[in-house]
């Protein structure tokens, strides 16, 4: 059960990034040479990486990019729901 609990967690700070990203995104979009907005965008766009891979790593890849095996392809291999499935 626990871990269930830190796997949600880790999703849903996953999900807060990603809105930052977004929201940046579309600022970058009418202001493109904010240099200080430019900077959160990288910084958080280096944070969003290494929680994906800390995710990927401990749980189930959530892109093909984050299958860490060449040999089989781990896609829902613990028995998670897929996206479609209500899994993220």
């Amino acid at each position: 059960m626990g871990t269930n609990k830190e796997m949600n967690r880790m999703l849903n700070d996953i999900g807060i990034v990603d809105f930052i990203l977004v929201d940046l995104m579309l600022y970058l979009d009418t202001h493109p040479h904010d240099q200080s907005a430019l900077n959160y965008f990288t910084h958080y766009s280096k944070i969003k990486k290494k929680m994906v891979q800390e995710f990927s790593m401990k749980y189930y890849p959530l892109t093909k990019e984050h299958n860490d095996s060449d040999k089989e392809f781990r896609w829902n291999s613990q028995g998670t729901p897929l996206a479609w499935e209500g899994g993220c």
